[in-house]
């Protein structure tokens, strides 16, 4: 009887250690923040919330949660980060692990002044962007590091009106102090300097307060009645303005452009190339696509827009307007808005034989014979250090040495050269003289190198050595 008991005890003891292994299953996202402290056991690993959304990484809060600048305690800080991303344990055993000294660590490798390492040393919030990481573990289960990353966005504290635009990005609800963004409108649409719908759907409010620290809304207007929406191509300021009960008034200004039809020529700041991005949607952030378009160069803009870190950006394609809502690249919308410049157009003679780059400095493996006539726009630009000709009202680009030539000074005295064997005149040219030279040297057939030199045409060919020359 005492045998049976022992292996029943024994069974009894190992159906309650071998559990059965139950794969972790994603909740989905709820409307409202958890607010149990414990998921289900089918779910074992922890996380963070934000809005109710379940994180890992970065949220994405345009340009971030707002903080006033100045003092603030350690842990008043951390108090503000653990409530804006609470933090869910899936089991008893696992803990939000961040502490008020590891966020003084943080703080201090970002630069950022704290007064002491203890719950109350006061932090100098500084008038940059920062974020805060919130961590949780499980140091009995082993299941590994659970974190968030909390982007701050300063803003200082003033007694006067704030004035703040309110929209949806993303899925995610988005207010931003107004400075000086820009929008984009479909051409023809209904617009109101305070209410209004961009070219991609989005509704963009914009409402005051008393001032940073206190939300009591005040009246805000604006002036935007000369904004003419049956303008394609046009862009028009916007200025609002609020006043508060103390009398205190605060102006903020924004751009609205009208969606372009067709092609559109954009310019950057006085700068020879404009740069493009990809969207990073893990990260919520622009990206460098590596590759820069050419000041003047047309394209075809598309209706998403996107502000990040006050930047507002608009999708766009060089291929054509049915493919721009497949583009993942943008530009930044200022340049929509820049005085549009028409280059001034001249015929130039190509003096070498001249291989078509694109806008990159990239071969299209084309070439234009020597003596050809091209039009080009009358101003050169830079790529990659070198000048190049735009050819009018195309997306090529011929080298300048090819074009223009290089000036080069004789080390000693030279005759100019027909052929290998034959002079093309009686003519020496002296030692210290400047000629302009074109494109890369000739190989004869003597075996000798020639650079094809000024006053050469299709009928009348002019060759110096290349050993000639300094």
């Amino acid at each position: 009887m005492k045998n049976k008991i022992k292996i029943i005890g024994i069974a009894a003891a190992t159906l309650l250690t071998v559990a059965p292994v139950v794969t972790p299953v994603a909740l989905k996202s709820p409307s409202k923040a958890l607010a149990a402290t414990y998921v289900s056991e089918a779910d074992r690993t922890s996380y963070f919330t934000y809005n109710g959304q379940r994180y890992a990484g970065q949220f994405n809060n345009g340009n971030g949660v707002e903080i006033y600048t100045g003092k603030i305690t350690l842990q008043a800080l951390l108090d503000k980060a653990k409530a804006l991303a609470p933090f869910h344990p899936g089991n008893k055993d696992q803990k939000m692990t961040t502490t008020t000294s590891e966020l003084y660590n943080q703080l201090t490798s970002l630069g950022i002044s704290v007064t002491k390492n203890d719950s109350q040393g006061e932090v100098t919030i500084p008038n940059k962007d920062f974020n805060v990481t919130l961590e949780g573990t499980d140091p009995i289960e082993k299941l590994g590091k659970s974190s968030i990353s909390i982007p701050f966005h300063p803003i200082e504290r003033t007694d006067s009106p704030l004035i703040s635009v309110h929209y949806t990005q993303n899925g995610v609800e988005v207010n931003n102090v107004v400075q000086d963004q820009t929008f984009e409108v479909a051409p023809n649409s209904k617009f109101a300097p305070t209410n209004f719908v961009s070219s991609d759907g989005t509704r963009y409010t914009f409402t005051a307060s008393e001032s940073s620290d206190n939300n009591t809304s005040v009246k805000v207007s604006g002036d935007g009645n000369e904004v003419d929406t049956s303008k394609s191509n046009s862009h028009y300021k916007v200025t609002l303005s609020a006043t508060n009960r103390q009398g205190k008034t605060t102006k903020a200004t924004y751009t609205v452009v009208v969606k372009p039809e067709g092609k559109y020529r954009v310019y950057g700041d006085n700068a020879t190339y404009i740069h493009y991005y990809s969207y990073n949607k893990s990260n919520n952030n622009m990206l460098p696509a590596g590759a820069t378009i050419s000041n003047g160069t047309e394209l075809y803009i598309g209706s998403k827009s996107m502000i990040l870190n006050g930047t507002s950006y608009i999708q766009f394609s060089q291929k054509s307007q049915a493919d721009v809502d497949k583009s993942s690249y943008y530009i930044e919308m200022k340049y929509l808005t820049l005085n549009q410049k028409v280059p001034k157009v001249v015929t130039k003679t190509i003096m070498h034989k001249a291989l078509v780059y694109d806008a990159g400095g990239g071969s299209k493996f084309r070439k234009l014979a020597a003596y050809t006539k091209v039009q080009v726009n009358e101003e050169p630009v830079i790529i990659r250090g070198e000048k190049y000709y735009k050819v009018a009202d195309r997306p090529d680009y011929l080298k300048a040495s090819n074009i223009d030539g290089t000036e080069r000074t004789l080390k000693h005295n030279a005759y100019i050269y027909a052929t290998s064997t034959r002079r093309a005149d009686r003519k020496v040219l002296k030692k210290g003289t400047k000629i302009t030279t074109y494109g890369g040297s000739y190989k004869f057939k003597n075996g000798k190198r020639y650079y094809r030199v000024e006053g050469a045409t299709k009928t009348n060919k002019r060759y110096v050595k290349v050993a000639n020359f300094e």
